[in-house]
């Protein structure tokens, strides 16, 4: 197994966890999403096969004034 961030240039293969909008998800919007600078997906790989993900989302920017 193998743990590796999610990349423009990453080839995504075929998913199913179970739930729709997760593969939906992972499939059609984490590669814009990093694009966009906005989360970071990381894949765990076993022997090639895509078997988990996660994301770490920007959920907050702070702004402060000088």
């Amino acid at each position: 197994m193998r743990l590796i961030p999610l990349t423009s240039d990453y080839k995504l293969t075929q998913f199913d966890c179970g739930d729709s909008d997760l593969n939906d998800f992972l499939l059609n919007d984490a590669k814009k999403a990093y694009e966009l600078r906005i989360a970071n997906t990381f894949i765990l790989e076993d022997d090639g096969r895509i078997v988990a993900f996660f994301c770490f989302f920007m959920s907050l920017i702070l702004s402060i004034l000088l």
